[in-house]
């Protein structure tokens, strides 16, 4: 039996329950720290013309999942990462999924609960974004639905129309958004700072 293919289109057409995505990432690290999720090192490849390679095995008693990440060598290199799933006790691969979304939602629900449990909830509190790619708009998705106790939001970002861009998309998700003239004037008004700068070393 073939394993089912999800493309990046058929990931986009899934509607994600926010906070239900959150709960259950929140009970994969709670299985973790139990033992019942097991997550091997990552494996990484940093060859000498550059990009980077990851890949990222984990199991249960009933799902392994091999996450696969490459970063182009090329200037402005793409992210790209796929996911494949195999039944844990036949061994028979299930499903190979595009995994940027779930990639760019996971890292955002983890954030997201960094948040929840070290930041004071104070109604009316300044989320700073520094970096305005794919990441970030994840993440103010997923704070603007989950935390509406955050209501104003700073950007910054190396490239100014990035931020003037995401700035623009984000502006029915907060009470008020501004644009930061550089990372120490995002420092000074922001009460939670979230970086989603891109690193390739």
């Amino acid at each position: 039996m073939k394993p089912e293919v999800f493309d990046a289109a058929a990931m986009a057409s899934v509607d994600v329950d926010l906070p239900e995505f959150v709960s259950t990432i929140a009970a994969g690290m709670r299985a973790y720290a139990s033992g019942e999720l097991v997550v091997c090192p990552k494996a990484a490849l940093h060859p000498e013309f550059g990009g980077l390679f990851h890949a990222m095995p984990a199991t249960d008693a009933d799902l392994s999942i091999l996450k696969w990440v490459s970063i182009g060598s090329e200037a402005g290199g793409a992210i790209e990462s796929l996911m494949i799933a195999t039944d844990a006790r036949s061994g028979r691969t299930i499903a190979i999924l595009d995994a940027n979304r779930i990639t760019d939602l996971r890292t955002a629900a983890v954030s997201l609960l960094a948040i929840e449990y070290l930041a004071p909830k104070r109604h009316g509190a300044a989320l700073g974004i520094a970096g305005c790619g794919r990441q970030a708009r994840a993440h103010i998705e997923m704070i603007a639905d989950c935390a509406p106790w955050i209501t104003d939001l700073h950007v910054f970002c190396i490239r100014n129309g990035s931020a003037a861009a995401l700035a623009a998309d984000a502006k029915d998700k907060f009470r008020t958004i501004r644009v930061c003239t550089s990372a120490e004037d995002l420092v000074r008004h922001s009460d939670i700072l979230d970086s989603n700068f891109k690193c390739n070393g």
